[in-house]
């Protein structure tokens, strides 16, 4: 089986690709690396990356030959219109193509903006959708959605991808934080992306802003314009009580910052931050989402307990930060083994190899 990955850089995807070298699947599959900008992924050590930093232009046919070569081919994330472009003057490789949801790749026809190019691309990518042999989510619901959206019939694989921050490193880190700190700690959102909607939840807060709290807010990547309006809201209200994340921070930074937090609060509109919020379960914090986006049924099924930011506001201080250990303990147990690495190596076997 010779598997082919279209994949871009980043923590998530170098993670990926680190994951299936480790785990001896390596010869089977390669990666077409796109706009490598972050020297901090290291793409450039893994031998089985066979093309890095590609230019379309320049090699669209010697991409053509390698797809024709390949017995599966993997989008992961359908963000790209150079990818969507491709595949829609290629029509052929569709029938061998499985895209893996990311989240807002799958949404685009949502949030896009409503002019004549954003219509003739959505034109495209229904096309593209369409014909795929397969897709490969994490939330069964987001399957779904595509389904009824672009009306295709592609098979449905579950897997998802390994966390950057592995349960291994957040034992370590929830040993070390200091477990009388007298400050309550509140993230809001995992990013600079509007359908954080950070400023209806800082709204929200607002009137605990005179509580011993303190609010962590990452915003390191996403829209910048978008990051500015939030911390110049943030500062406003809560002054020096209310932290940005504004750079970048590797993984094991980044799960010091998460084994501090009391409460996290992601109201995105959409399937988003499930690191984020897979992380924080596994530490046993509490975690607010919306229970109208697809993750909230997705846990609910495995009996992990989450609660709804649709409550926040009637909810005063005390119910607001109020949290049984033993339920923190629950949601660890039962993370721990559907999150598993083990389990994760599973289903990418079955996802990558069923069918050989």
């Amino acid at each position: 089986m010779n598997n082919l990955h279209f994949i871009h850089e980043g923590l998530y995807e170098s993670k990926f690709i680190s994951f299936i070298n480790n785990n001896k699947l390596n010869e089977t599959n390669k990666f077409l690396v796109f706009e490598t900008k972050n020297s901090l992924a290291n793409m450039e050590k893994f031998t089985n990356v066979i093309m890095e930093n590609i230019n379309f232009k320049k090699e669209y046919f010697t991409i053509k030959k390698i797809c024709k070569n390949a017995d599966k081919i993997y989008l992961h994330g359908l963000f790209s219109k150079k990818w969507v472009l491709f595949f829609y003057l290629n029509p052929h490789l569709l029938k061998k193509t499985n895209w893996v949801i990311w989240g807002g790749d799958l949404y685009y026809y949502k949030y896009a903006i409503n002019s004549m190019k954003s219509k003739i691309y959505e034109f495209i990518r229904k096309k593209v959708i369409k014909n795929l042999s397969e897709i490969t989510a994490f939330i069964k619901g987001d399957y779904e959605i595509a389904q009824k959206i672009y009306n295709t019939k592609a098979k449905y694989n579950y897997a998802f991808y390994p966390n950057p921050i592995d349960f291994d490193s957040l034992d370590k880190v929830l040993a070390s934080i200091d477990k009388e700190k007298y400050t309550t700690t509140i993230q809001i959102g995992n990013s600079a992306d509007p359908t954080n909607e950070h400023i209806e939840i800082l709204n929200i807060l607002s009137v605990h802003k005179n509580k011993n709290i303190k609010i962590i807010c990452p915003l390191s990547y996403g829209n910048k314009e978008h990051a500015n309006r939030v911390i110049q809201y943030g500062n406003k209200i809560f002054g020096d009580k209310f932290q940005p994340l504004t750079e970048y921070m590797p993984p094991e930074e980044y799960s010091k910052i998460l084994a501090n937090i009391d409460i996290a609060i992601f109201n995105h509109q959409r399937q988003q931050a499930l690191g984020n919020i897979i992380g924080l379960l596994y530490l046993g914090k509490k975690v607010y989402i919306r229970s109208d986006i697809t993750p909230w049924e997705y846990f609910d099924n495995f009996g992990v307990k989450l609660y709804d930011t649709k409550n926040i506001k009637n909810n005063k201080f005390e119910g607001l930060i109020s949290f049984d250990d033993s339920v923190g303990q629950a949601n660890k147990k039962i993370v721990a083994k559907e999150f598993s690495e083990e389990h994760c190596v599973q289903l990418w076997r079955k996802v990558l190899y069923e069918g050989e």
